[in-house]
């Protein structure tokens, strides 16, 4: 197989987790929080897993410490 089609089957299966993810918050977060709108409610999951990218790839880049993000998680925990 060559590179390319190694990253694009990489590619496929990155979307299709985070696809999942998005979907099973936004139907956890909708079931619990049946006053607000889904839309809003999608709104917000998508910022933050942006958010959540953007931190990765700037920890990958070396533009952040690594594990930033489980350390924020660790020292405040919810």
């Amino acid at each position: 197989r060559t590179s390319k089609s190694v990253g694009r089957e990489l590619t496929n299966q990155f979307y299709a987790l985070y696809s999942d993810i998005r979907q099973r918050v936004l139907t956890r977060l909708c079931r619990e929080n049946p006053a607000i709108a889904p839309q809003e409610i999608l709104r917000c999951i998508q910022k933050l897993l942006d958010r959540v990218l953007f931190c990765t790839f700037c920890e990958d880049r070396g533009l952040l410490p690594a594990e930033s993000l489980k350390r924020i998680r660790v020292s405040n925990p919810i």
